[in-house]
Order: structure tokens, then C-alpha cells, then sequence
């Protein structure tokens, strides 16, 4: 059964909930960015447009798209409020197993998308949702802006980490992971999207924290833990990737530290090899959690998808493409890696746009993809790769960008779906050719960051 998402009254309540929601963004900009006044401004225009993000995906959902993931979220999610209002005993569902919520529908005689709740991972936005509905009456507009201000507060958490590192390029890293219109749009949603990123700014921040601002390890490590398993839970390729692309950045740091280029020479394959292993280590302990992006059957996944896909290519607008055979060895998943990537970065092309919001996603990747190519042709391609393992930040936005962009790609071969599914990555994409076209273009002498600056 399709909800409506919004009424009326919904429009009425809302200028309250933006002035308190602005009250606090308020507060917090006065707190921290007071003497900083161009940080200040960056701050209190990302919330807003985060804010216009949320009402419009909201508005489009309800008046254009009529359905998908979003409603069924937010019926399950309002069930379990409803039900906890009746019973405060079931609030402890929304801190339980998936499996649990189930069988309280099964208790109360619903028979609505069967299954559907007993992923952890569909259960997580379901748990977001019961649980701010106490805070919003259950509107669907107000926890749209709370899922989009969540996903804000971890996109300005990675923002003002890069700017640590790179406090020359404070505007331009802004439009990388606060502008970008995809990114704004599927990331304002009641969807799992939203709480992923903002779990990722928190994980990569406490991490520069504990590194480099020697701030508490405790405390940071606590939002470490929590918000990682949130994301595990959520989606945990999305952390398989994020995680991979912290282990060479923690390389690439350990290598920073070490003051003797001979040493550094040295140590370094070390630190490879161990960074490798640890990897595959970690690849091998989370393979149940990863489903269909697990490495013992990955190949015959892609190979259900494109099937699934080009068999509902009706359904999905006719966004379907085609990556072709898949040889699950690993010199077959390297064949197809640079049509899949480029599917994810920078298509749908013009022409194959089938729909409004298709079109939209198209003229992104356009331009992304002019950007790619006028840096590497700045940089003659040579440096580019040089920058890339000789910056620790761009070796993380690279390794998170290519790792994740391959793993969505080869998975989900639907414009229409992907374009959603690829958010996470596209600002670390961005981020990673702003940063290496700037140390490209700076002369040696100069050091290409200053770590340890007032930049944070």
C-alpha cells in the first residue's frame, strides 16, 4: 500500500521546524566558526541548501516519482512509531535485531512487504525514522530535512578534514562535497544513503582527530566504532571500501613520518605488503555481511543483476546497460573495470537520457568527466599518478572513488538505480581532481599542503 508522504498541514509545520533547525545551525556557527568569517558563510549556506535539497526531493518524490524505496521506509518506519505510541515496551524494537521487527508484525497481523524488514540493512533507515518521528509527529517533510542534516554534518565533517590538509583550495573543496547537485539531491532522502554519509564524515574525522589534532582517542574512537557499525549494518561495502582506502591513507601517513628518505625507501614495500594483507584480511572476515558484493560469488551476482536488469529494462525506463560477459578471475574483472568505472563517473551520456531527472544526471557526468580529462592533460597523466601515492588524502579519495565506483557499477548496470547508489563516492572523486590539479600546477618548490594548519 503507497502512503501519501505529505498533506497540507505538513507545509504549515515546516517554517517552525526550519527556524529551529536554523536556531541551532545558528548556534553552532557562532560556536566554532566566529573568527573564521568565510568558513562561517560556507557553513550556514550548505545547511541551507540542504534544507531546499530536502523539501524539493520530498515534493518530487510525492508529485513526480509517486513511489519507490522511500515510501516503504517510511510505512515501516511509521508502524513501528504507531505501535510504539500504543505500547512504549516496543520502542525496544527499534534498538533490536531485524528479524525482531518482523515478528512484531507478525504479532500484529501485518502482512505488508514480507521480508522486506528482515534486512538489516532495509531496517536501518525504518529504526531512523521511528525513532525521530518522537521529535516530528511522523511528518515525512520534517524527517526528510533530519535524514539530510545527518547526511550534512558528515559531509561538512569530510570537508573541513580536507581543508586541514588543504586550506588554499577552502572553496573549491566546498563545491566537491557541499555543491555538488546529485550528491544534494539523493542525499536529502529517507533513504540509507543519507545516514551512510553522514557516518562517514564522523569515522574520517575522528580519525584526523586522533592523528593529527591529538585530540581524545576515546571519545573519537567511540564515534569511530559507532558510526562504522551503523554503517555496517546500513550498507557495509560502503565501509569495506571507506576502510581499504583508510588503510593506504594510514600507510601513506606512516610513510610522511618517517624523516629519512633512505628509510622511507625502505620501509615503505613493507608497509605495502602489510597494508595488502590487511585488506585481504578484512575482505575474508566480512564476506557474510557483504552479500551480494562478497568475493566468493560475486561474478555469478553480476551476472544475476544484468539479467534481473535487462529483464525489467521496461520497469526501470529503459536505463539499462550492458557491461558484457564477466570472467569472475581476477584478469576478467580487470578487463571490464574501465567501462564499469566510467559507467559510474560519467555516465548516462546526453543521449542516453530517458527521463527529466536521467537528463540531470547526464549533465553532471559531463562535466565531470571534462574535468577529469582537462586534469589529466594538465598534468600530463604521469603526475597525475604521482600525486595520487605521494598524497596521502588523494590516495584515500582515489582508492574509496575506484574501489566502491567498481564494486556499484559492476552491480547495478541501471542508470537510474546508480545514479543513487553512487553518491558516497562521487565527492571523494571530485575532491581527488581538484587537489591533484592544484599540486599539479604549484611549483616544486612550494609544499603542496600544510598539515597541522589552522585550517581545521
Amino acid at each position: 500500500m503507497i502512503i501519501p508522504l505529505i498533506n497540507p498541514f505538513d507545509y504549515l509545520i515546516l517554517p517552525v521546524y526550519l527556524f529551529l533547525f536554523y536556531r541551532i545551525a545558528k548556534y553552532f556557527q557562532q560556536a566554532y566558526y566566529k573568527e573564521d568569517p568565510e568558513t562561517a558563510r560556507l557553513f550556514l549556506l550548505g545547511f541551507w541548501v540542504k534544507i531546499f535539497s530536502a523539501v524539493l526531493f520530498t515534493m518530487v518524490t510525492e508529485y513526480y516519482f509517486k513511489n519507490g524505496d522511500t515510501y516503504l521506509y517510511y510505512e515501516e518506519g511509521s508502524k513501528l512509531f504507531k505501535w510504539t505510541l500504543q505500547n512504549t515496551s516496543n520502542a525496544s524494537y527499534i534498538f533490536s535485531p531485524a528479524s525482531d521487527f518482523d515478528n512484531l508484525k507478525t504479532l500484529y497481523g501485518d502482512p505488508d512487504n514480507p521480508g522486506f524488514t528482515a534486512s538489516e540493512g532495509n531496517f536501518m533507515p525504518i529504526r531512523f525514522i521511528a525513532l525521530f518521528s518522537f521529535l516530528c509527529f511522523n511528518k515525512y517533510i520534517i524527517l526528510a530535512v533530519i535524514f539530510s542534516l545527518f547526511s550534512f554534518t558528515g559531509l561538512w565533517k569530510i570537508y573541513r578534514s580536507f581543508v586541514y590538509f588543504y586550506p588554499g583550495l577552502k572553496k573549491s573543496l566546498a563545491l566537491a562535497f557541499l555543491f555538488l547537485p546529485s550528491v544534494l539531491f539523493w542525499g536529502s532522502s529517507v533513504l540509507k544513503d543519507p545516514i551512510c554519509i553522514g557516518c562517514l564524515g564522523w569515522i574520517l574525522s575522528s580519525f584526523v582527530n586522533i592523528l593529527y589534532k591529538k585530540r581524545s582517542w576515546l571519545q573519537n574512537g567511540i564515534i569511530i566504532l559507532f558510526a562504522g557499525f551503523i554503517i555496517y549494518l546500513t550498507k557495509a561495502y560502503i565501509l569495506v571500501a571507506f576502510v581499504i582506502g583508510l588503510i593506504l591513507w594510514l600507510a601513506g601517513v606512516l610513510k610522511q613520518k618517517i624523516p629519512s628518505p633512505t628509510i622511507r625507501r625502505l620501509v615503505f614495500p613493507v608497509l605495502l605488503t602489510v597494508t595488502a594483507l590487511g585488506i585481504i584480511l578484512l575482505l575474508d572476515t566480512v564476506q557474510e555481511a557483504l552479500g551480494q558484493y562478497a568475493l566468493d560469488n560475486f561474478a555469478e551476482n553480476v551476472k544475476f543483476n544484468q539479467l534481473n536488469y535487462a529483464a525489467s529494462e521496461t520497469a526501470g525506463g529503459g536505463s539499462y546497460f550492458e557491461i558484457g560477459d564477466i570472467d569472475p578471475s581476477l584478469n576478467g574483472m580487470l578487463k571490464v573495470a574501465p567501462k564499469v568505472i566510467n559507467a559510474t563517473f560519467f555516465r548516462p551520456y546526453l543521449w542516453e537520457s530517458k527521463n527529466i531527472m536521467m537528463l540531470f544526471s547526464a549533465l553532471e557526468s559531463l562535466v565531470l568527466l571534462s574535468f577529469a580529462v582537462y586534469t589529466l592533460i594538465k598534468l600530463r597523466f604521469f603526475r597525475f599518478w604521482w600525486i595520487i601515492f605521494s598524497e596521502p588524502m588523494v590516495l584515500l579519495s582515489f582508492t574509496f572513488s575506484i574501489v566502491f565506483g567498481f564494486a556499484v557499477g559492476i552491480t547495478t548496470p541501471n542508470f537510474g538505480t546508480l545514479m543513487r547508489y553512487k553518491i558516497p563516492c562521487i565527492p571523494f572523486f571530485v575532491a581527488m581532481l581538484i587537489i591533484a590539479k592544484y599540486i599539479g600546477t604549484l611549483p616544486k618548490t612550494i609544499p603542496a599542503h600544510s598539515a597541522g594548519s589552522k585550517g581545521g
